[in-house]
């Protein structure tokens, strides 16, 4: 990851490209025992393009949300979509 350039995730519902050029790469967590690891970077901001969508719920606040969208363009999002749980929503 550290000679990467460009980054591009494909899913379903999700084609999102972004640079991580001149951001550090950080390894994590592998070891003798542990041999899986995590990576730590950042995106170079102005680069992010595309759709991400979540494959999970995510709670803020207490509110619990589900199908979770968001479009950048230019390192900015501009549009965004979700809905409340339903069963959320009956307890408040």
């Amino acid at each position: 990851m550290r000679n990467a350039d460009r980054i591009r995730i494909v899913a379903a519902g999700t084609e999102l490209e972004f640079s991580i050029k001149g951001i550090p790469v950080i390894p994590c967590g592998a070891s003798v025992i542990f041999r899986t690891a995590e990576v730590f970077t950042a995106p170079v901001r102005e680069s992010i393009n595309g759709k991400i969508r979540f494959n999970t719920q995510s709670r803020y606040q207490g509110t619990v949300f589900d199908n979770i969208e968001f479009e950048f363009k230019d390192g900015k999002m501009c549009e965004g979509d979700l809905e409340r749980d339903q069963e959320d929503q009956r307890d408040s």
